[in-house]
């Protein structure tokens, strides 16, 4: 597995936690190296990755396969901004469900338990994060009416 950094190693963690359903605690965190066990201290699981100069890539070094913890549907890698970043792209109407229902996708979603609470940051978040690109499509509308009356001259624009 090779990656451009170790923000992208963690993202492929969060996820990979999510879809075994195990809950993955990241030990080392630095800009070269990256180490992640299993929440349970009886368990062997074990990632490791770091920078390689030689490719001028993030590489995973070290992998121990065997993870027979139990399923857990808690996850402490799920945060607010990772629900609003997957979650928003995901289902454009977010912002008009109600939080049970938001609550019971997730659930039924990615199989992990979340209060209430997190559940409305998460979509105030995603809310805040659609409403910013909108502001900078509207941006580049403006620009656009600008080169529409520099290349037609005498036209009438009204936005």
């Amino acid at each position: 597995m090779s990656l451009n950094c170790p923000k992208q190693f963690k993202e492929a963690l969060t996820k990979f936690g999510v879809q075994e359903r195990k809950e993955i605690k990241i030990i080392r965190n630095t800009k070269t190296e990256v180490r992640a066990r299993c929440t349970k201290s009886n368990y062997p699981w074990m990632i490791y990755a770091s920078y390689d100069s030689v490719t001028k890539r993030f590489v995973m070094k070290t992998y121990m396969e065997e993870h027979t913890c139990q399923i857990t549907y808690k996850n402490k890698r799920v945060t607010t901004k990772w629900l609003a970043r997957n979650y928003s792209s995901k289902y454009k109407r977010i912002a008009s469900m109600r939080l049970v229902e938001l609550k019971e996708l997730v659930k039924e979603d990615l199989k992990v338990e979340m209060s209430l609470m997190k559940i409305r940051r998460a979509k105030l978040r995603a809310i805040a994060d659609l409403q910013g690109q909108l502001r900078k499509e509207f941006a580049i509308l403006w620009d656009y009416l600008g080169e529409i009356t520099k290349s037609n001259p005498g036209s009438t624009t009204v936005i």
